[in-house]
């Protein structure tokens, strides 16, 4: 939001310090790192979590097809990483909940919200990324950082979903520890 302002003030001649296009980049250069490294956590702290409700669920039944380990890494191989992750996180969740009829458990509807912004901001993070690559003017800049104001509450929505989702299927997985299921 912030480029667009400056640029939009560069644009229109304003004398605004807004205006200024190396403080423009200047503060696009460290908010992008903040945000880089604020997803690099998330991405350990999820890719941890996915990884334990998966072991858990292959602890209680047989029913799972999607290991700990490619349960996350599906999340890194090209084509696969559109829908086996999705595979591997509704297994742990029927399993959770249903682990001798797993099958049987509806998949909720938030989950499936979920993979769907997942998958629109994939699409939206490619669309970001070719534009920025080929941009040379400011209304090139501009044109990416629309797109990326544009794909905001899709984040903010998948966002919400993940933490229901984690939420849930945590409490779900503490509920049948607490009765002993796993060692």
């Amino acid at each position: 939001m912030f480029s667009i302002v400056g640029i939009t003030a560069y644009q229109s001649g304003s004398s605004s310090p807004l205006a200024d296009l190396e403080t423009v980049d200047l503060v696009s250069i460290v908010t992008s790192g903040i945000y880089l490294v604020a997803e690099l956590v998330c991405v350990v702290v999820i890719g941890r979590w996915i990884y334990r409700v998966n072991k858990n669920a292959w602890q209680i039944s047989d029913a799972m097809t999607v290991s700990p380990g490619w349960s996350v890494g599906f999340f890194f191989i090209p084509i696969l990483n559109l829908f086996r992750p999705f595979t591997g996180l509704r297994e742990t969740w029927q399993v959770s909940h249903a682990p001798a009829d797993a099958q049987d458990v509806p998949v909720p509807a938030i989950m499936r919200l979920w993979w769907a912004g997942w998958l629109i901001l994939g699409v939206f993070g490619q669309l970001s990324f070719r534009l920025s690559l080929r941009a040379e003017t400011l209304e090139d800049l501009l044109e990416v950082a629309w797109v990326d104001i544009v794909a905001t509450p899709f984040d903010f929505i998948t966002g919400l979903a993940l933490l229901w989702i984690v939420r849930r299927l945590t409490e779900t997985q503490s509920h049948l520890r607490d009765h002993s299921v796993f060692e």
